[in-house]
């Protein structure tokens, strides 16, 4: 039967960090709450503000394969979460104790106004008929477009039936169902 003491070894972490954690946790998928439990664990364990931590320790602790490890704890330190840097070829982690920057951070590329104009779809505010809108949502351009340039095209690229149906009455091949 196990029997944990804190006399043994334990981790000292503000309680206001953690209750950040927390509401922050329905934000991070569960790789996210792992990884970043375990760099609380490592170097607040030994009393260290951050420390070297190898990927394959962090993968031995939670289960989680090596590159979702690594791919993780970039993907936090993009989000502001950890803080990490390169000493001598190795990489230290630590936590941000600043947790109002948290989810802040911006991924490279992100503008924090939001995405440009011209990477947004132009769209047609109302649908014009014979659009096979059926819902009444606006249609992009290029898509009605191409919609009408393959319009006797279903999706598969076969001819649609109607067309079928035009094509055998102009040929003579006209039969009934």
């Amino acid at each position: 039967m196990a029997s944990p003491q804190c006399e043994h070894v334990f981790t000292r972490i503000a309680n206001e960090l953690l209750d950040a954690f927390l509401k922050a946790g329905r934000r991070l998928t569960k790789r996210e709450a792992l990884v970043w439990l375990a760099i609380v664990r490592l170097p607040y364990g030994i009393n260290k503000k951050a420390d070297f931590i190898p990927v394959r320790r962090i993968e031995k602790m939670t289960g989680i394969r090596f590159d979702h490890v690594h791919e993780t704890v970039w993907r936090l330190k993009t989000r502001g979460l950890i803080h990490l840097e390169k000493r001598n070829g190795r990489l230290f982690l630590g936590i941000n104790k600043d947790y109002s920057v948290w989810f802040k951070a911006q991924r490279p590329g992100i503008r924090p106004d939001g995405p440009r104009e011209k990477d947004m779809p132009q769209t047609c505010g109302v649908p014009e008929p014979g659009n096979n809108n059926k819902k009444g949502r606006p249609v992009r351009k290029g898509a009605l477009q191409e919609r009408r340039r393959t319009s006797s095209l279903n999706g598969r690229g076969y001819l649609a039936q109607d067309s079928l149906n035009g094509l055998r009455k102009r040929q003579g091949f006209f039969f009934q169902r």
